[in-house]
């Protein structure tokens, strides 16, 4: 794995518009920085942050936000805030959140997207890929993607109560948080016998 990274990295220097690449899953910070280039210190100093963040009323405040906005979704689509959108397609289930247009800044937002993933591989979900690309966007800005890819620890699950596929992503320009996104995925063939229950996935972490 280490080669690979090294290979795509090295690319970058030779092609900004290619991405660099990291590939350890850490609560990320917000800065411009590839999660690579973060000193032990910096790392244990924002997983401390995040101990103390799950800890904190702004937790309960940005669960007890989505669960509303959930709600009113599911009931009322159009009072929904527009700071989060739901998408919900046949196969596929999720949200995006953007921190801009609600009061929760972007390290808060941030480490509810951590909050979420650790959520869900305690669920049953495992990492089947975590990584963050750093993108030069032809000189004008620079564009940070972290991403989880979770999947079921047990693959017969993906008949019964787990999603084939739950990606994560968090998009950052010079350092600023963009949006958060949750996608669920039900594989075409497991629709019609599939039991997931989109509902029953928040729950896990809106408690």
């Amino acid at each position: 794995m280490a080669n690979i990274i090294t290979y795509f990295n090295q690319k970058f220097e030779k092609n900004p518009n290619l991405p660099a690449v990291s590939e350890s899953f850490e609560a990320f910070t917000i800065d411009k920085k590839v999660d690579t280039e973060q000193t032990h210190e910096e790392k244990v100093k924002e997983s401390e942050k995040y101990a103390l963040w799950k800890r904190s009323a702004t937790k309960q405040a940005v669960t007890g936000w989505l669960y509303e906005q959930f709600q009113k979704h599911a009931r009322t689509p159009k009072q929904t805030h527009e700071g989060i959108d739901f998408k919900r397609t046949g196969i596929s289930k999720g949200f995006r959140i953007h921190p801009a247009l609600t009061t929760f800044s972007d390290k808060t937002t941030l480490h509810f997207w951590t909050y979420m993933a650790e959520c869900l591989m305690r669920s049953g979900y495992r990492t089947a890929q975590s990584d963050s690309r750093l993108y030069n966007r032809d000189n004008y800005w620079m564009e940070t993607v972290h991403r989880h890819v979770l999947r079921p620890a047990n693959e017969a699950d993906w008949q019964e109560t787990h999603f084939a596929e739950i990606r994560l992503e968090a998009l950052l320009k010079d350092g600023h948080l963009c949006y958060i996104e949750l996608h669920a995925t039900i594989p075409v063939s497991d629709v019609p016998r599939s039991s997931c229950d989109f509902a029953e996935m928040m729950e896990t972490f809106l408690n």
